[in-house]
């Protein structure tokens, strides 16, 4: 790893596998942690600060439609 980039791969067995995840990968773990403050600034873990986003992200292009 140079410079801070993220760049790991991890295999997931496919029976761990869950259909309903979306997994991210910051660039940094600089950007990882960010986002991880912010989460918490506004009160969520991580995980569902990320799906509360994107779940308001896909209802306002779903109401565009």
């Amino acid at each position: 790893m140079t410079d801070g980039d993220n760049d790991q791969l991890w295999i997931v067995p496919n029976k761990a596998y869950d259909t309903r995840s979306i997994t991210a990968t910051f660039k940094t773990q600089d950007q990882k942690d960010s986002f991880d403050r912010l989460a918490t600034q506004h009160g969520f873990e991580p995980q569902e600060y990320a799906r509360r986003i994107l779940t308001t992200h896909i209802s306002i292009y779903q109401a565009e439609e």
